[in-house]
């Protein structure tokens, strides 16, 4: 739970950003960047602060499962400011981050939030994934 605080926090402040990034007219289309490497670059990333904060939140606080939630923290983090750059395979980092959060909800028993809330953002993201996927322009590069 203590990361999903710190994602909140986050999520309050990257709204603001998210919606002056898209009020440019360089945000203005989807893309869609297929890379291996943009992927790798990212999915490493992601990896690294899984271990980092799993560690962190093991050692430091009282965490039901600390790397499960470091891992949707972390990835959350990375989809979100691919979400900013209107990239649309973001929706597919949010369809792994939703689906895993279906289970760590469940097992922490909050039944309903994995049923009714996350199961339901699963299927939301593949919907808005497929809807992006239709308007994207396809790219060579994108940095974030």
């Amino acid at each position: 739970m203590f990361s999903e605080v710190l994602l909140n926090i986050f999520y309050i402040f990257t709204t603001f950003y998210g919606w002056r990034m898209w009020q440019k007219k360089e945000t203005e289309k989807v893309t869609s960047n297929l890379s291996f490497q943009f992927h790798f670059k990212w999915i490493l990333t992601g990896v690294i602060l899984t271990l980092l904060l799993g560690f962190l939140f093991k050692n430091l606080t009282e965490a039901f499962k600390p790397f499960i939630d470091s891992f949707t923290t972390s990835f959350a983090i990375i989809a979100t400011f691919m979400m900013i750059k209107k990239i649309s395979e973001s929706w597919l980092y949010f369809v792994v981050i939703d689906a895993i959060s279906v289970y760590l909800y469940y097992s922490r028993g909050y039944e309903n939030s994995a049923i009714f809330l996350y199961l339901i953002y699963t299927f939301l993201a593949i919907f808005a994934y497929y809807n992006w996927k239709k308007l994207s322009v396809q790219i060579e590069k994108v940095d974030l």
